[in-house]
């Protein structure tokens, strides 16, 4: 589980939001890990499967408001994504004003090309190929 070896990592805090995150309520997002709890602890959570909605507005506007309450010196949110945003409109702004008040934000596209949405971004075309590539995203921030 990548959340759980990012959370290895001195100084780094993970949260993980799912979205959609509950079955039948596509624009509810469900956080999985809270910052300062171990990812491990909550392996269940991580079980699950594309439920046909993309609300990346929502699950954006989570994570940045949970990052705002943070004192780290760097705050950053990587999105994992096999879909194009609900509300394309919503998703730019609220990436634009995450990267206004100092949040980095990158995309990593799984069989989708986010280029288009995100100011750093991967496609990978596998989630074999996650492990690696959230590896070498977290480095980049990190440096």
């Amino acid at each position: 589980m990548c959340a759980s070896r990012l959370n290895t990592i001195q100084g780094v805090s993970v949260a993980v939001t799912a979205f959609p995150g509950v079955y039948g309520e596509d624009e509810k997002v469900s956080c999985l890990v809270r910052n300062g709890q171990r990812p491990a602890s909550r392996a269940g959570a991580f079980l699950q499967e594309p439920r046909g909605g993309t609300p990346l507005t929502q699950a954006l506007w989570y994570a940045a408001a949970d990052l705002l309450q943070r004192q780290e010196r760097k705050r950053v949110i990587l999105v994992m994504t096999d879909g194009k945003p609900d509300d394309v409109i919503g998703a730019t702004n609220i990436i634009e004003q995450c990267q206004a008040t100092g949040i980095e934000i990158a995309g990593i596209g799984i069989k989708i090309d986010v280029s288009w949405l995100f100011p750093r971004h991967i496609q990978i075309d596998s989630p074999a190929d996650l492990k690696q590539t959230l590896f070498g995203l977290a480095e980049q921030f990190l440096v």
